[in-house]
């Protein structure tokens, strides 16, 4: 007897939205300070097996030097460290300004049924001349079998 695999489908989704286009906003990440950039919620059903996160980051870079500069992206759920990750902005030898997109994805296990709560900071590790311009959003998808 062959099984088939239950049909997984999404249970709930949202997703939190600063704006859809580059250079659309200005928030500056000073060194070395964890900057909140969205916030959401979300309703985990019981029959959740996943959870299927996604950001994306537009953001600039003034170096001074050929060098370059580092950002860590962080997600918290429920104020509990959920995922990381490190981008690399390169120096751009023409204008000394590096525009970078960064687009991160996280799967995480389920965190139980109820009302979670989902936030993506940005912390500085390298160059103080750092600016968030967009796009930025968050959403996070609750994946499962009803």
């Amino acid at each position: 007897m062959i099984r088939m695999p239950a049909v997984q489908q999404v249970l709930n989704y949202n997703r939190a939205l600063q704006t859809n286009f580059f250079m659309d906003t200005n928030v500056p990440l000073p060194l070395e300070v964890s900057v909140l950039l969205l916030e959401l919620g979300l309703y985990a059903p019981a029959e959740t097996t996943y959870l299927e996160v996604l950001a994306t980051v537009g953001w600039q870079a003034v170096l001074t030097v050929e060098d370059s500069t580092d950002l860590q992206f962080f997600l918290t759920q429920d104020g509990a460290s959920a995922g990381s990750a490190l981008q690399q902005a390169p120096f751009d030898t023409i204008t000394g300004v590096s525009e970078m997109i960064s687009t991160i994805q996280w799967t995480l296990t389920p965190p139980g049924e109820g009302h979670h709560v989902y936030q993506l900071f940005a912390y500085n590790l390298g160059t103080p001349a750092t600016t968030v311009v967009g796009p930025v959003s968050l959403t996070v998808k609750a994946i499962g079998s009803p």
